[in-house]
């Protein structure tokens, strides 16, 4: 007897990524740093964008989230073109522009999964990415090295030094170093030159 395949998980055409949101209860009680990042659709004014970042960020409070850090949304020009599914089904809108934003909270595994499901419906959301991440404003930076411990640069580097180093050659080794790329070419030019000048006198 052949055993039928297990259903597949629904496919959805967004960025969001599958991050294992099927609790158990094992996780119950326990709570994680989440991010979600989303692209709202770039006909939306200042007043109305102030209110779906609102609306989202009550949506992840009325699963018992606790807002951390958040990123207003900024235009943006988005890397591809995406669609977005109209209401009624059968039509879709192309973007090629955004506004993105994110926001950084704690929250259990299951307000997590349920946070996901409820974004899928947001009518302004083009597409977000919901990810398990670290629970603080990381900003990589580059490390500073002491004054003691920076290497000292040679003399003659840079335009200063090259600026010295040419101040310092004489007239006479330039014209040997020109002599010597010359060679015997320099030599028959000279000759041609001396024979030429009686005739231009």
């Amino acid at each position: 007897m052949v055993l039928p395949a297990p259903p597949s998980a629904p496919y959805y055409p967004f960025l969001n990524a599958t991050i294992g949101m099927h609790p158990s209860h094992e996780d119950e009680g326990r709570r994680t740093t989440y991010e979600v990042g989303y692209h709202l659709v770039p006909t939306l004014d200042e007043e109305t964008r102030a209110l779906r970042v609102n609306e989202l960020k009550e949506l992840i409070r009325s699963h018992g989230g606790e807002i951390l850090f958040e990123g207003a949304p900024v235009p943006i020009a988005l890397a591809y073109t995406m669609r977005k599914p109209v209401a009624g089904g059968g039509r879709y809108v192309k973007y090629d522009h955004a506004f993105f934003g994110w926001v950084k909270f704690n929250a259990s595994p299951q307000a997590a999964a349920a946070i996901k499901e409820a974004l899928r419906s947001f009518a302004d959301i083009i597409r977000f990415l919901l990810i398990k991440t670290i629970p603080t404003d990381f900003v990589p930076t580059t490390p500073k090295v002491p004054k003691s411990q920076r290497a000292e640069r040679p003399r003659g580097v840079g335009a200063s030094g090259a600026a010295a180093e040419q101040r310092n050659v004489s007239e006479e080794e330039l014209d040997r170093a020109v002599e010597e790329l010359l060679g015997e070419d320099g030599e028959e030019g000279k000759e041609a030159e001396e024979t030429e000048s009686p005739k231009e006198a």
